[in-house]
């Protein structure tokens, strides 16, 4: 995504919960599991981190803008939720989101600004600004969380041609 395109997105998002969200794709590089997963107590509030569970568990900063967005949605979501989950539905029974759920969530914002926009999408826009800020392979690897696959390797080689 561009950054015109991230610009349109955010400003199009109308509710804490889901800037929060897509906030987290972008600024933090969460696969969508780890956004599911994530509970209110793996928020540091008083460091900005996440300490994210599961195969690929790490602590992770969070950046200023997500983590207003995050403090911005947990003040109201404490007004309702007994769950543990840090994103819960907002409609009707409350209960953590799913992987689908996110998903709805994800596709509204891109058919609001016309582009197809998705999880992964909103991670790979993390690896690519990543990588233009920092060319190190293994930084990248360690805040990924994955290996690099050759099609994103081709695509950071175009992009050092580029410049």
């Amino acid at each position: 995504m561009s950054k015109s395109d991230i610009s349109q997105l955010l400003k199009a998002i109308d509710e804490p919960r889901d800037e929060a969200i897509v906030l987290l794709f972008l600024t933090a590089g969460l696969f969508l599991q780890e956004v599911i997963d994530l509970q209110l107590d793996d928020i540091e509030w008083d460091k900005k981190r996440l300490n994210i569970r599961g195969k690929r568990a790490r602590e992770l900063d969070v950046n200023a803008q997500a983590f207003e967005a995050l403090a911005k949605w947990s003040k109201e979501r404490l007004a309702t939720a007994k769950s543990n989950a840090f994103f819960l539905t907002t409609k009707g029974k409350v209960s953590p989101l799913s992987s689908r759920s996110i998903d709805h969530v994800l596709k509204k914002y891109g058919q609001a600004i016309g582009k197809p926009i998705n999880a992964h999408i909103l991670r790979n826009t993390f690896a690519v600004k990543l990588f233009e800020e920092n060319d190190n392979r293994m930084t990248l690897h360690e805040l990924l969380q994955t290996s690099l696959s050759r099609e994103f390797s081709a695509r950071m080689a175009e992009l050092r041609n580029e410049g």
